[in-house]
């Protein structure tokens, strides 16, 4: 496609050339999404924002953050997606003071009452482990919505402040704020890192019950780790072919894990099939599977398996 964009002389249309860097980025190829965006024969905010983005979207929060720098350094001004993308960055590598720096820009140009830039910070600080800024930007805004009550909330679990995050969700409720499908994966992480099975299932079942929504793959994945963690492991394949709308090789891999930790061989072996079906090339599937037969005493069959991870 790419070839196609030059042979066709459109190589200078801006849009499309921030498309080819978003598209390089998120197929983790990041060098060649920084060298088109060298050869581009003009820089916008949208390609910059695409730049800064692709590295935060390969994991590299120190250079996106060196390009940020760089940017301000030009005629190019950030908009509030350029600096949601810089605040992700510092959150992804802890960077408080560097996210304390772009917090004051944002406050000077007016855009901290834009609700996703404050979402934005909110993140930034509870994955810095600053609960206290996080609570001050929730605290400070003259209206707060469904995205930063969101933000606020997944910012408790985040800090492990996980009473003051049932607290916030129990006044959002009371300040008449739907929860949406996003409250809701927050919710059951949190139960499911705390090991609340009860409160999880009633969570769960609150969704369609009580909030009109159906929950998703990601939704279901999080009851059945909770499930699957605390033992229960039947239930939680249940769960998991209940919920069942496409491939999901992340939920069924996590319960295998969860097999193991339990030793449940014949769980194992379903949740280990229709990992294989879903990803024969996931080798975690077939490691996990060989550790089961290893610990259970069965050798033979945990060679079998391994044998099969080459096949």
């Amino acid at each position: 496609v790419h070839e196609k964009i030059i042979r066709h002389g459109y190589e200078t249309n801006m849009f499309l050339g921030s498309a080819l860097i978003d598209m390089y980025s998120k197929c983790q190829s990041i060098d060649d999404a920084r060298a088109w965006f060298h050869v581009m024969p003009k820089q916008n905010v949208v390609s910059w924002t695409a730049v800064i983005g692709g590295y935060v979207q390969v994991g590299k929060g120190h250079e996106a953050l060196d390009l940020f720098g760089k940017m301000q350094q030009t005629n190019v001004k950030p908009n509030a997606f350029t600096f949601m993308t810089a605040l992700n960055a510092c959150a992804m590598i802890g960077a408080i003071e560097e996210g304390k720096q772009i917090h004051f820009y944002l406050v000077d140009i007016g855009l901290e009452l834009d609700a996703f830039v404050n979402s934005a910070l909110i993140d930034m600080y509870s994955n810095c482990r600053s609960r206290e800024d996080a609570c001050k930007v929730f605290s400070t805004m003259p209206k707060q919505d469904t995205i930063t009550w969101n933000a606020m909330i997944a910012g408790c679990f985040q800090c492990n402040s996980y009473e003051l995050a049932w607290r916030k969700y129990e006044e959002m409720q009371h300040a008449n704020m739907k929860p949406d499908n996003v409250t809701f994966l927050s919710l059951l992480s949190g139960c499911s890192n705390q090991g609340l099975v009860v409160r999880g299932y009633d969570i769960f079942k609150s969704m369609r019950e009580h909030h009109g929504l159906e929950p998703t793959i990601d939704h279901c994945n999080c009851i059945a780790d909770l499930l699957g963690r605390v033992g229960d492991v039947e239930e939680a394949e249940d769960v998991l072919k209940a919920g069942e709308s496409g491939s999901n090789v992340i939920g069924w891999t996590s319960l295998l894990s969860h097999c193991r930790v339990h030793s449940n061989i014949e769980v194992g072996l379903r949740c280990f099939h229709r990992v294989v079906v879903l990803d024969p090339k996931n080798s975690k599937g077939y490691i996990l599977m060989s550790n089961i037969f290893a610990n259970a005493g069965r050798p033979n069959d945990a060679e079998i398996v391994e044998q099969l991870r080459y096949c």
